[in-house]
């Protein structure tokens, strides 16, 4: 069986770089929180890519993100044998887009009407990896928390593989030196010695992250442990998942079921509250209070707020136990959902599912 998978850019515009790459997490996350299905066209504002970047949406940084959008458009993937398509249940051979097409505000569509917002339209092959869920869950807010490209990049495609690992009930996944250089990029080293020096700063962020529990080198074999947040994150999203799509689980998969009390703790656990103290919140308190407070926590870090500067496990603690209230501007994710349904166009659901887990895709 032959297999071919190329990636071919436009000559004017280059290839994604990083910063595209931003750019395409963001619009990642605005998709997910749409929801099922994924329809065309995807409704967008400069001012929200920006703020979610964290950037100010000056006119630089628009004509950067336009620029952006316009070189994933020209981006072209030729695929033989490699990218499977799940709703059809087979190997698509074709060339294909991330996205098709964008129409700025005051530009015209195809029906003759200007268009009163930005619009962006995915590829078909995209659209229909999504709403077939063979995709693969991330965390947006996590990926902007890592502050690395390459850890960003290990996370994203450890994710995958950990899904598959999980659903075998295995203990590690393994992978080739050579071949963690390939997807991260990075420049392979003659030494062992000094692939470790590379790597390990790198394996050690996911660890304080908890998204790995350990790392071992055999030779040049690499075997990655998921730590707590990979875990939570099959768990959560495997019952979302099967909610949606109503089909029962598994006795391998009922293992991965949480109560909304295991989840509630590991969600503070993850945010260096310790196991005991998790325990005793989550025993004594009411549940949608924490996650409130849990909320308001993220969102004074995100806004570089004095009031966490120091200790936020502290204060998210003491905001439960004393029922802090929250700082001006804070919204809550469901006031954030509520306002989103009013900006929506067309119907969506609501299930975080970005990624891809075709075999080679990138």
């Amino acid at each position: 069986m032959e297999l071919f998978w190329q990636v071919t850019a436009n000559s004017e515009f280059g290839y994604p770089g990083p910063s595209d790459k931003k750019v395409k997490t963001t619009f990642d996350q605005i998709i997910s929180e749409r929801g099922f299905p994924v329809k065309n066209p995807v409704p967008f504002t400069f001012y929200d890519i920006c703020k979610r970047l964290k950037i100010s949406p000056s006119g630089t940084n628009k004509r950067h993100i336009k620029e952006a959008i316009v070189r994933i458009i020209a981006t072209t993937v030729n695929s033989k044998g490699i990218f499977y398509l799940k709703e059809e249940q087979k190997y698509v051979d074709d060339y294909f887009h991330l996205y098709d097409r964008v129409v700025f505000a005051g530009e015209k569509l195809e029906d003759g009407t200007v268009a009163d917002k930005n619009f962006l339209f995915l590829g078909d092959w995209y659209i229909k990896s999504l709403n077939a869920f063979f995709v693969k869950p991330i965390d947006f807010n996590y990926i902007l928390s890592l502050n690395s490209s390459v850890a960003s990049r290990l996370y994203e495609y450890l994710g995958v593989k950990f899904f598959g690992m999980f659903r075998h009930r295995q203990d590690c996944y393994s992978e080739d030196y050579q071949e963690i250089c390939q997807i991260l990029p990075l420049t392979t080293k003659e030494h062992l010695s000094a692939a470790k020096q590379v790597l390990e700063p790198i394996h050690q962020k996911l660890i304080d992250k908890s998204f790995l529990s350990k790392v071992e080198w055999n030779g040049w074999q690499i075997n990655y442990y998921p730590g707590g947040k990979a875990r939570r994150d099959y768990r959560e999203n495997l019952t979302k998942i099967t909610k949606q799509i109503e089909l029962p689980l598994s006795e391998d998969e009922e293992q991965f079921q949480l109560s909304e009390k295991q989840i509630v703790m590991g969600k503070l656990i993850e945010r260096r509250i310790t196991k005991a103290t998790a325990r005793r919140l989550a025993k004594n308190y009411d549940l949608k209070l924490i996650e409130q407070k849990i909320e308001l926590v993220d969102y004074l870090k995100e806004t570089d707020s004095p009031l966490v500067e120091k200790n936020p496990a502290g204060y998210l603690r003491n905001a439960i136990e004393e029922d802090y209230q929250p700082t001006e501007g804070f919204t809550t994710k469901a006031q954030r959902e509520e306002k989103n349904k009013v900006e929506r166009f067309g119907s969506f659901g609501n299930i975080p599912l970005i990624g891809h887990e075709a075999k080679g895709m990138a």
